[in-house]
């Protein structure tokens, strides 16, 4: 298959499954909603270091919950362009790598970062960043390659946000979720999480269907 053949391919399915992350973006923003209407009540589900309750439900809630509207909509566009990517390969297997990459980031934070209140998916997002590069990198493809590099071009002062800034912003975060996607890309998903994710991603498609068509 040719360059031209490859991403005429991979674009067509990107465009298939979009409205899959339409609706997964769109079920973070109602989330953002309900916890804004109770004034940020929802929070208690972020990660919050060392603190045994946060354990149990942190690494899965955290980045769905987010402080403002100014933080979820600077989150929207690179997750909606990597969820999409990662639906046009299985939505099955996308939300296995997604639940993979914010569990993994989450005891990485939970154990190591500062005190606080973790929450918002930019963790994620840099999770899905360092997963497309190792992928680009060890699986080399004109689709992966082209995929790394619109992402490092468009994404790549996400690198930055690694590095401490303020007290507000959560580099540990940051930097947990740009190990993890590395991690999740070289030793892979535990197999047992498509029990989970095979019926959330019939759900997820079978809503997105009802609304898009």
């Amino acid at each position: 298959m040719s360059i031209i053949q490859s991403l005429n391919s991979f674009l067509s399915l990107f465009i298939k499954h979009s409205p899959e992350a339409f609706v997964f973006i769109g079920f973070i923003w109602v989330v953002h909603i309900v916890n804004s209407v109770l004034k940020g009540m929802l929070n208690i589900f972020g990660i919050i270091p060392r603190q045994p309750f946060s354990l149990i439900f942190g690494p899965i809630a955290s980045p769905y919950l987010h402080g403002d509207s100014s933080h979820i909509s600077y989150n929207s566009l690179p997750l909606f362009v990597m969820t999409t990517t990662l639906f046009a390969h299985g939505v099955s297997k996308a939300l296995a790598i997604i639940l993979a990459i914010s569990y993994l980031e989450g005891i990485m934070v939970w154990c190591f970062a500062r005190t606080g209140n973790h929450i918002g998916a930019s963790g994620l997002i840099m999770g899905l960043f360092s997963y497309f590069l190792y992928t680009g990198y060890q699986a080399p493809s004109p689709e992966s390659i082209i995929i790394a590099l619109v992402l490092l071009y468009y994404f790549g002062t996400l690198l930055l946000s690694i590095f401490p800034e303020d007290t507000l912003t959560s580099y540990e975060g940051h930097l947990a979720g740009f190990i993890s996607g590395f991690i999740v890309a070289y030793f892979k998903y535990p197999a047992s999480l498509l029990l989970i994710t095979q019926p959330l991603a019939k759900a997820l498609s079978h809503t997105a269907y009802l609304i898009f068509g």
